[in-house]
């Protein structure tokens, strides 16, 4: 390879160097000199003559190549910091669901008292006498025209306006005497165990959507006045198999959950579903017990069996003397007539039902 450069002595101290890719100029005397040049940019060289001492700095601020360097590692950096962000918001996403699972029955219904409903007075005597009517009326009386109204002779004019919001007012009233009528009739089929009111009521108020949320399948019925019989089938999948977790450098990790740890989160989470169940039902209908049965596969045996994995009868009395909010869902269970069969290294086995 051939290489070009040539040097030109244009003045005293000073030359123009011209190479294949670049040209530049330099000046100065021994021992002090700078140069230009157009892809190193600018030098200063200063030195001690006869002694092969010198040092030489650049004047020249970043090449557009290093500028883009820099760049690109901030939004390296940036985009970094952004994907720990993310990373952060799947994990703590991740551990709101198993907390929501295994602490469902921390989050229940208000309690409805259906007897106070029942008795409850109607909310005015008459049409004409409902707070809206009574309110357009009052307004009507205490008009007093403004000067612009006499000014420009539309006293009749706002009185007639007015009045017809008399019309408005009474439908308003109506519709509030009509959902007390409703809330009585409500009121009264709950309180004679009509199961058709029961059922309209889960369905507005619709307290297992936690349960179905994961695929659970629940059907509620009422073999007595006082009684609820639930089945609860669950998908092999109720229970997270993985862990989400953030690593030291803030990477997301997804690993397959300990075997102990899995059979562990499926029995918290069953035992804190059943005890929901019974709160929901305690809260929303004047019932004093509540039988559960919860189907799923059971692994424990080979090959692996669907059949009742547990099972709990609870009385209201007993119910509201030991539920304890601080209690665990695996402890509060322990204080009710219940059968599970639940081994650490195998999970669920098969169990009796209760039977109605």
């Amino acid at each position: 390879m051939v290489k070009f450069k040539k040097s030109f002595k244009v003045a005293p101290g000073v030359r123009i160097n011209v190479g294949k890719k670049s040209v530049g100029i330099s000046a100065g005397v021994k021992g002090a000199r700078i140069s230009t040049n157009s892809r190193s940019g600018t030098k200063v060289t200063a030195g001690i003559p006869g002694t092969g001492i010198s040092k030489t700095s650049s004047l020249t601020r970043k090449s557009g190549a290093t500028a883009q360097r820099t760049q690109s590692r901030a939004v390296a950096n940036q985009n970094k910091q952004q994907m720990q962000q993310n990373n952060r918001q799947i994990v703590n996403e991740y551990d709101s669901q198993i907390d929501s699972l295994t602490k469902m029955h921390l989050n229940v219904s208000d309690p409805i008292d259906w007897e106070k409903r029942f008795a409850s007075p109607p909310p005015f005597a008459s049409e004409d006498q409902g707070p809206n009517y009574l309110a357009a009326l009052k307004t009507i009386e205490e008009y007093k025209p403004t000067l612009r109204d006499k000014l420009f002779n539309r006293i009749d004019a706002r009185k007639v306006s007015l009045s017809e919001s008399l019309p408005e007012a009474k439908n308003q009233d109506r519709e509030i005497y009509e959902n007390w009528n409703s809330s009585i009739a409500q009121a009264e089929k709950i309180l004679n165990g009509d199961q058709e009111g029961m059922t309209r009521l889960i369905s507005s108020k619709n307290p297992f959507k936690t349960l179905m949320d994961i695929g659970a399948d629940v059907d509620v019925t009422y073999p007595g006045s006082n009684t609820a019989f639930v089945e609860v089938a669950l998908p092999d999948d109720y229970a997270p198999s993985h862990v989400i977790s953030l690593t030291a450098t803030g990477k997301l990790s997804n690993k397959q959950m300990a075997k102990g740890k899995y059979y562990q989160l499926q029995k918290e989470i069953v035992s804190s579903m059943m005890l929901k169940i019974v709160g929901e039902l305690f809260n929303l209908f004047p019932l004093q017990k509540v039988h559960i049965n919860i189907y799923a596969n059971s692994y424990a045996v080979e090959p692996a069996e669907h059949g009742c994995i547990a099972a709990v009868s609870v009385d209201r009395n007993k119910f509201q003397s030991v539920y304890n909010a601080t209690t665990p869902a695996t402890d509060l269970i322990l204080f009710f007539n219940h059968e599970m069969n639940h081994l650490k290294t195998k999970g669920f086995k098969l169990v009796q039902e209760v039977q109605v």
